[in-house]
Parts: structure tokens; sequence; C-alpha cells
């Protein structure tokens, strides 16, 4: 549950991590929810990464490419960004499901007065 919750972009990790603090969790089990945190990590550094990369002159690319360098370098760069906000969409649109899974099999039975 705690890799799902790192997942979600929407909740911030100061409030999550001090929420978690609260409850029963254990160490392990915090450490190793971090995993979730990971898509998120990755797709920022791609993003400075590529902007560092835009603003140096001297970023070498093969010269194949050397006519097109700084278009070939927004290209990839919006495309990284793309597929990054994509990835993330996706496993947010997971989790939401698999939480409202969870939540049903976890909600009482109703049960019907007639």
């Amino acid at each position: 549950m705690i890799c799902l919750m790192r997942l979600c972009p929407l909740v911030p990790y100061v409030l999550f991590n001090y929420m978690v603090g609260l409850t029963k969790i254990t160490l392990f089990d915090f450490v190793l929810g971090g995993v979730g945190m990971l898509p998120g990590v990755l797709v920022r550094v791609f993003i400075g990464s590529t902007l560092s990369a835009l603003t140096q002159e001297n970023f070498s690319i093969p010269s194949l490419f050397e006519g097109n360098k700084k278009y070939l370098i927004i290209t990839m760069g919006v495309a990284g960004i793309v597929i990054g906000i994509a990835g993330i969409a996706y496993i947010t649109m997971v989790t939401k499901r698999y939480v409202r899974e969870l939540e049903e099999r976890q909600s009482p039975m109703s049960i019907d007065p007639t």
C-alpha cells in the first residue's frame, strides 16, 4: 500500500511520511515502499538533464545530427516528457483501480432490509 501511495503524484511526501509515522507500519515496510518514488524521481531527473543539455553548447551528438542538434535535443526532450507524464498517468489510474478494489473487498456487505 505504501508503494501505491508513493506512485500517486498528488500526495505530498512530507504529509504522507507524517501520516505513516502515526501508524503501526514497520520500518522495513516503509523503506520497501519507497520504491514507489522511483518513477517520479526518474522523470524529474530526465527533465532536468534534458533542460541542462539544452543550455550547453558543447553537448555532443553524433555527427549524423550535427546540423539539427538543437531540434533533435528539443524533440527528444519533449518526447521523453510526454512519455514520462503518460507513464505517471497510467500508473496513477492503475493505482486508483487497485485501491478501489481493496476498498470494495474490505467494506461490509450491505444488507437489504426488504
